[in-house]
Order: C-alpha cells, then sequence, then structure tokens
C-alpha cells in the first residue's frame, strides 16, 4: 500500500503539471496510478499542501501550489518583460549579456529548444533548468529587439 506521504508528493506533482480545475478530475488522475480515496480525503489532502483555485487567462479557474513561480511577486523595472497570456513563460529579465526567462516548471526545455530552433539573432544559445532558462546575448544586443523575437515565440 502506498503511504500518504507518497499520495501527497504525487498530487504536487499532478498540480503542478496539470491544470486541474475539479475534484474528479485529480481522484481520476490519482486512481491511475493506484491510489483510491474518497472526495473528503482529497479535500484534506489539498488542504494540508495549501493548495488554491488561482484564475487563468479565459476565465478559468485551476488548482495551484502556494510555491508555483507564477504566484510569486516579482518586481520589475524597465529591462523586463512580464507576461501571463497562458503560454508559460511568466517573466523575462536582463543583467547585462544574459536574459533569465522564468517558466511554468517542467517547461523551460522545451522554451530553449524553441528559442535556439529560432536562431534569434543577438541570441548566441540557452540553458534551461527546470523552470528557468538563460540566454546567452551578444555583445550590445538591444533588450527590445531580443522582447521583441521572444514575445513572437512566446505568443505562438
Amino acid at each position: 500500500m502506498k503511504s500518504r506521504s507518497q499520495r501527497l508528493e504525487y498530487l504536487k506533482y499532478l498540480i503542478s503539471t496539470r491544470r486541474l480545475q475539479r475534484h474528479e478530475e485529480i481522484l481520476a488522475a490519482l486512481a491511475e496510478v493506484g491510489y483510491t480515496l474518497n472526495q473528503s480525503t482529497l479535500s484534506r489532502d489539498l488542504q494540508t499542501l495549501k493548495v488554491a483555485k488561482a484564475s487563468r487567462p479565459g476565465g478559468q479557474y485551476y488548482y495551484v501550489l502556494p510555491t508555483e513561480e507564477k504566484y510569486r511577486r516579482i518586481t520589475t523595472t524597465g529591462d523586463e518583460l512580464s507576461l501571463s497570456d497562458g503560454k508559460r513563460v511568466f517573466s523575462i529579465r536582463y543583467s547585462q549579456n544574459l536574459a533569465v526567462v522564468k517558466t511554468l516548471s517542467g517547461f523551460a526545455s522545451a522554451f530553449a529548444s524553441e528559442v535556439d530552433a529560432a536562431a534569434i539573432e543577438g541570441v548566441l544559445g540557452t540553458i534551461a533548468g527546470i523552470d528557468t532558462v538563460f540566454i546567452a546575448l551578444a555583445e550590445h544586443v538591444s533588450y527590445a529587439q531580443i522582447n521583441k523575437q521572444l514575445e513572437k515565440l512566446i505568443q505562438q
């Protein structure tokens, strides 16, 4: 039998990787991997994890974890772009010849691949983690021009 702590870890994984809107969806996803529980147990688990529902673009509500990057406060300066268009890219910040892109957990590698494939002028290369992409920029590149090109990628 799987333990409660294993169930809670898998529940965190589900919430961070899927756009779940209803208890029934969560219960079905848990059942797929062998966790059989009732709705009251699920409610207690969600409360334990401090899971909340948050509005996403389009007016839909999804379960989110309190540590999800999109819901952290990010202070802004003139040299960054913040997006909340549902495309899983949340912010782009610049420091000298480096752009730091924050994404939904697990999406950074896919975004870095898109940037590399786009062959954006002024982009030397990318390095991806789980939720962060570092983009190496050529010297004297315009942040505004890079923002414009990255935004085109994000909007696709």
